[in-house]
């Protein structure tokens, strides 16, 4: 789970279908676009779920909220993904 807000989320409600895109540390690449958003009252932001896909390396893995235009996107985080 993780949170997004402006320009994603005006409002605390995302108004257009989202995709998370993941690329571990093998470089390998992920879109994801079975994700559950939920605003999060009285906060201006919205909780995006999503389940890690099968066969992501451990280590580090760059993470980015697009929306499905193609027109807004969220800055580039990183996560560490422990290993089996």
């Amino acid at each position: 789970m993780i949170f997004v807000r402006d320009p994603l989320a005006p409002h605390g409600a995302v108004s257009e279908p989202i995709t998370v895109e993941l690329l571990d540390s093998n470089s390998q690449r992920f879109s994801l676009d079975d994700v559950d958003v939920l605003p999060v009252p009285n906060f201006g932001f919205s909780q995006v779920v999503f389940r890690l896909p099968s066969g992501l390396a451990s280590g580090e893995c760059t993470i980015r909220v697009v929306a499905v235009a193609g027109t807004k996107f969220s800055n580039t985080s990183i996560i560490r993904i422990a290993g089996p």
